[in-house]
């Protein structure tokens, strides 16, 4: 209900801004733009709404949404693996279940990534073009909790949309530091 949300103008552009105290803020609705009120005044519906027809294609030639989702992280699994079973199944639940976001898109980082607590990756032979010692199991993501809370969510995801499933793709983020060495070739 539009009512119950708060709305702010700005008076003028501030330098910087605190959302109560600030005198170049006042609360929508008001008659006057006297910094002496700090309680809100009037509750206000947006000057514009949008109306939308969710059964018309807006652009029926372009390529369809694959989903809406978040990415798997060792961040993400490690503050995941702390909870205990009913709160793992709330979060799996609010991400992924019929009572939640309803998300069905995951990605995954390749190796490491600025959300993991150290740099990883999976062939750290040097020189192993071929791939030949890549690690096809990815034991570190194992360990760190991303694949079961992966397929905890894909389990949520095929429950709650029996007509959809969880997608993911990987994302590589950096190689190897042995790829980004630089050689003779590189100095001019």
């Amino acid at each position: 209900h539009w009512g119950q949300v708060p709305c702010l103008v700005r008076k003028r552009k501030p330098s910087y801004s605190k959302f109560y105290e600030d005198q170049n803020w006042n609360w929508f609705g008001s008659s006057t733009f006297s910094s002496d009120k700090q309680e809100p005044i009037e509750y206000g519906q947006p000057s514009a709404q949008i109306r939308t027809n969710f059964g018309k294609k807006a652009h029926p030639n372009r390529q369809p949404i694959m989903g809406f989702g978040g990415a798997f992280t060792e961040a993400t699994a490690l503050n995941f693996m702390t909870l205990n079973k009913s709160g793992k199944d709330a979060i799996i639940e609010l991400l992924f279940g019929k009572s939640g976001l309803g998300y069905t898109l995951g990605r995954v980082p390749m190796n490491s990534c600025d959300f993991s607590p150290k740099s990883y990756n999976f062939d750290d032979v040097e020189d192993d073009f071929t791939l030949e010692h890549f690690d096809n199991h990815v034991e570190h993501d194992v360990m760190s909790g991303m694949i079961g809370m992966m397929l905890q969510a894909d389990g949520k995801v095929s429950d709650s949309w029996p007509d959809d499933r969880l997608d993911l793709f990987a994302s590589p983020w950096s190689p190897p530091a042995w790829m980004k060495k630089p050689t003779q070739k590189d100095a001019w």
